[in-house]
């Protein structure tokens, strides 16, 4: 996927882009980073941990993300979610991680329902997390010094919390220049619950 957002940014003719990712996107964008550092002013991973940097064990571990397990398993999930996707969408993941459920309205979550309509596309969805251990070693394995600025933003009732280990974490593995945000009053989904917070981080910090 990291390799794809480069693609495109050669074929639109972009220079020096900033890159915002949240949850997966937040993982695509660190990978990125990673993969061509040179093409990158600077990166904001929204929400998100990384594979096979801490805290991620203990995320894995952790029961409250328990569907990282149940999206990996093969098969399972596309015949029990099939069928069933708003229910699983609506209840199973944005009114379990959202602070504010009513930032995200039924029609938005028919548009998950719509992309993800057939076991096909729904299995496409599930191979993101089924490319974790993948990505684990990936990142894991790239530890040469990265000076492009970092910005680490989560809601102080989820990833938030995390956000200094991740940090630590980073400038372990070669990351110079690391900021972390908490955004304040918001579960997972920043972006939709705090939206003009995400939009003014983003504006401040990609113009730096």
């Amino acid at each position: 996927m990291a390799e794809d957002i480069h693609q495109l940014s050669l074929q639109l003719q972009l220079k020096q882009v900033y890159i915002v990712g949240h949850d997966i996107g937040g993982m695509v964008t660190y990978a990125l980073l990673r993969l061509y550092p040179e093409t990158i002013r600077g990166v904001m991973i929204l929400d998100s941990g990384l594979p096979g940097l801490s805290p991620w064990e203990e995320n894995k571990a952790n029961p409250f993300l328990w569907h990282f397990g149940f999206h990996q398993t093969p098969d399972v999930p596309e015949k029990l979610i099939t069928g069933r996707q708003f229910i699983y969408f609506r209840e199973g993941m944005f009114n379990r991680f959202a602070l504010h459920k009513d930032s995200i309205t039924d029609s938005d979550v028919n548009h998950y329902v719509n992309s993800y309509g057939t076991s096909e596309k729904l299995r496409a969805g599930l191979e993101f997390y089924r490319a974790f251990p993948a990505n684990e070693k990936f990142n894991a394995a790239k530890r040469n010094v990265l000076n492009n600025p970092i910005v680490l933003a989560g809601g102080d009732k989820a990833a938030g919390p995390t956000l200094l280990k991740m940090a630590e974490s980073l400038r372990k593995y070669g990351c110079t220049n690391v900021t972390t945000k908490i955004i304040q009053n918001s579960g997972h989904f920043v972006s939709e619950e705090q939206p003009e917070i995400v939009i003014g981080l983003i504006e401040y910090y990609a113009s730096k």
